[in-house]
Formats: structure tokens, C-alpha cells, sequence
């Protein structure tokens, strides 16, 4: 065997250790570097979904949310659309989409005034009576599913009063008609409210 061939086998031996540990640090150190990226992706999609929903709500929130909720009009069961447009002030859609504004004050249990809430409007809403005149010049009373024609009464003697019962409770109410088609009208569980009282708000 020649000094050369003696050299190859001595070579061929010799386990090249320290080039292996280098590959496989290597190999390793890229494992761990596509995890963290892996990691840092996921955590950068959770953290844009949570801003996203962040600014929505926002967004929402200057806009107002609408709320779909069904009241009483015209002796029928109507939804509506109200929005909170400021503290205590809401917009009422309705369905031919004509907007009416409502809201104020409400007086709460411990007797002080607060702003009304859309809970407090949309009770309003079912309960209340209201009194429109239409385009043929009648005057209609609406409390509920019941629809009351008063307009021969505002005629005669320029102010209407009915009882409605439902059950075994009764709204007593009376309306009071101006001159110049407005009205003032009063509501009560034991009596008609007075007349005369009543046409002092309409001045």
C-alpha cells in the first residue's frame, strides 16, 4: 500500500463531527426562527381582528345603532326603526320612511329628572296615545289596537274625552283642540284630566 493510499484510508475514518454540529445548529436555529414567525403572524392577525372590532363598534357608536322594535301605529302592530342620535334625543323611522323626532326628560323613581332611555321610548311608544288628523280633515284617537274618530266632538265644543278599557284597567283621556290645529291632551287611570288646565297648554 502506497503512502497516498494509506493517507485516503486513514481520512475516510475520521468522522467530520464539527461540520455535522454546524449543520445542525443550523438546521435548528431555522426551525426555531420559522416558529416565532409563525407565532408572531398569529398573533398580529389576532391583534388587527380585536382592533378592527374595536374601531367598528366605534364607529357604530358616533353613528348610533338602530333598533328594530314594534309599537302601535294607527291601531296596528308596526315596526320601526329608533336611533339614539344624542344623549336622551331619538329618530323614528317608519315604514314609508318618514322620520319623527322624540325624547327628553323622564322623572325617575327617586323623583329627579333623567335623560329618557330607549327603553322609556319604546314604552312611550305601546302605550301612549296619540291623535292625528288626516287628509280628509278627521281627527283620529289612538291608544293601542283601538282607533277612536273624535273629530264631531272637537267640533262642537273644541275638545274630545273617551274611555278606554282594556281588561280591567281604563284610560281616561282627554284632548283639547286650538284653533291653529294643535293640541294638548292629558291622560289618566281614575278621571278625565281637566279640560280647562289642558287648554292652557295650548297657548
Amino acid at each position: 500500500m502506497t503512502e497516498q493510499e494509506r493517507y485516503k484510508k486513514a481520512m475516510s475514518m475520521i468522522r467530520p463531527s464539527g461540520q455535522m454540529d454546524v449543520l445542525n445548529y443550523v438546521e435548528e436555529r431555522t426551525m426555531k426562527h420559522k416558529r416565532t414567525v409563525r407565532m408572531l403572524a398569529t398573533t398580529f392577525a389576532s391583534f388587527a381582528l380585536v382592533l378592527l372590532c374595536s374601531i367598528s363598534a366605534y364607529a357604530a357608536n358616533i353613528g348610533g345603532i338602530r333598533h328594530k322594535v314594534n309599537v302601535w301605529l294607527h291601531g296596528d302592530m308596526t315596526e320601526v326603526s329608533i336611533e339614539e342620535i344624542s344623549e336622551g334625543q331619538f329618530e323614528i323611522t317608519y315604514p314609508d320612511g318618514s322620520v319623527r323626532g322624540t325624547g327628553g326628560v323622564s322623572i325617575g323613581d327617586d323623583g329627579k329628572e333623567q335623560w329618557e332611555t330607549l327603553e322609556e321610548v319604546e314604552e312611550r311608544l305601546l302605550n301612549d296615545p296619540e291623535v292625528e288628523k288626516d287628509e280628509d280633515g278627521r281627527i283620529w284617537l289612538y291608544l293601542r289596537d283601538h282607533k277612536i274618530d273624535i273629530t264631531k266632538q272637537i267640533e262642537k265644543q273644541g275638545y274630545a274625552q273617551e274611555k278606554i278599557k282594556d281588561g280591567l284597567l281604563a284610560d281616561y283621556i282627554t284632548v283639547v283642540w286650538d284653533e291653529d290645529g294643535g293640541y294638548s291632551l292629558g291622560t289618566d287611570y281614575h278621571k278625565f284630566p281637566d279640560v280647562e288646565e289642558l287648554r292652557e297648554n295650548t297657548k
